[in-house]
């Protein structure tokens, strides 16, 4: 956290978390923009079709991790398709 930011406050000393302004322009949650998701979306299909066209061997260890990012991969995609026809 940058504390020369002037509208967030640092932890303190006691360990309490620090208070983030919703609206700080560096440390605000700020919503994706229409072209921020749909970058998300071309780079999750991708990944995707990347993904489908290795050949490993089912039984390797390498096949689990490569499926389960593809796995991944789908789900994050869909939760942007879903956000992006939300607007």
């Amino acid at each position: 956290m940058d504390p020369d930011c002037g509208r967030c406050l640092s932890a303190d000393c006691r360990g309490n978390p620090p208070y983030i302004d919703p609206e700080c322009p560096v440390h605000g949650k700020k919503q994706p923009t229409a072209s921020e998701i749909e970058n998300a979306i071309k780079y999750f299909e991708q990944l995707e079709a990347f993904l489908d066209r290795q050949n490993y061997d089912p039984a390797s260890s390498r096949w689990h991790d490569v499926h389960q990012a593809a796995k991944h991969g789908r789900v994050l995609r869909k939760a942007l398709t879903s956000l992006q026809k939300n607007r």
